[in-house]
């Protein structure tokens, strides 16, 4: 796996939600009670001694495709000659009690788990935490908070599998309608993850992993599409300028706008509407 950026720590926030990465450290030594939750998802091998919560100190070692969580308020020790590269999510404990309300399922994740469990979609999803880091942060908190309801749904998927159960669950046909409809009057809007959970009347955690299911493609995938498709046809029917159709439409910028649009359409604004004559 390429590591995207070596020697450096990169990070995003908002408020107490974070995604980062980081590098390996020389002679790691740290003890600290979690004050958030904390899922560390392993882009290298990570040798050391630790613990966590009410488990002894014991040597462990973490691979490419594993995961640990931390608990809010759990004990943690590590100790380590070169720790592995990390990519994390941290939160409070709220949000995983949002998700566990509703999560049809025995599993709490109260605990510490091994630092050595592994996740199906691992590489995938630090493929998407990287991109994200990368593109610093673009997409806000609609993005972010679909990728750790990614992240937080897999975390259970994987361990209901070692207690052989499964966990699947969708939207259903009427809600889905219900949001997408109020995604295309409102895609001009500052959308969240938050709003769209409250129409879909199920917890912000799970609703990005239910609404893939029954669209195929994630809430903020789903918005950048119907951004890009309004304003094809503002390009097409109207002569205001890019900036003005960037914010009709809901982009943060005309350089936001056009990112997308390329990314989508593998142009850009302003080549599409010359090819059309406009």
């Amino acid at each position: 796996m390429d590591r995207p950026w070596p020697g450096i720590e990169k990070r995003w926030t908002n408020g107490k939600l974070v995604i980062g990465f980081a590098p390996p450290v020389d002679n790691l030594e740290t003890s600290y009670q979690s004050p958030v939750d904390v899922i560390a998802l392993y882009q290298s091998v990570f040798t050391g001694v630790g613990g966590n919560g009410t488990s002894r100190i014991r040597p462990f070692q973490a691979g490419p495709s594993d995961f640990a969580f931390v608990p809010q308020g759990a004990d943690q020790y590590c100790r380590s000659k070169r720790s592995g590269e990390l990519l994390y999510v941290a939160c409070p404990a709220s949000i995983r009690q949002r998700y566990i309300d509703e999560i049809p399922s025995a599993i709490k994740l109260d605990e510490p788990t091994p630092p050595a469990i592994h996740l199906d979609r691992h590489n995938v999803i630090s493929a998407l935490l990287r991109d994200f880091l990368l593109s610093d942060g673009d997409g806000g908190a609609l993005r972010a908070e679909a990728l750790v309801s990614l992240l937080m749904t897999d975390i259970f998927q994987q361990l209901a599998k070692r207690q052989g159960a499964e966990i699947k669950f969708g939207l259903g046909v009427a809600k889905t309608k219900e949001v997408t409809d109020y995604i295309d009057s409102h895609v001009d809007d500052n959308l969240s993850i938050q709003v769209l959970s409250q129409i879909a009347g199920v917890s912000s955690f799970h609703f990005a992993r239910m609404f893939k299911i029954e669209t195929g493609v994630s809430p903020h995938r789903f918005v950048m599409l119907h951004r890009v498709q309004k304003a094809k046809s503002l390009l097409v029917k109207s002569k205001l300028t890019l900036a003005e159709i960037a914010y009709q439409v809901g982009f943060s910028s005309q350089s936001h706008m056009s990112s997308s649009f390329r990314k989508i359409v593998g142009t850009t604004p302003g080549k599409y509407r010359k090819s059309l004559g406009k």
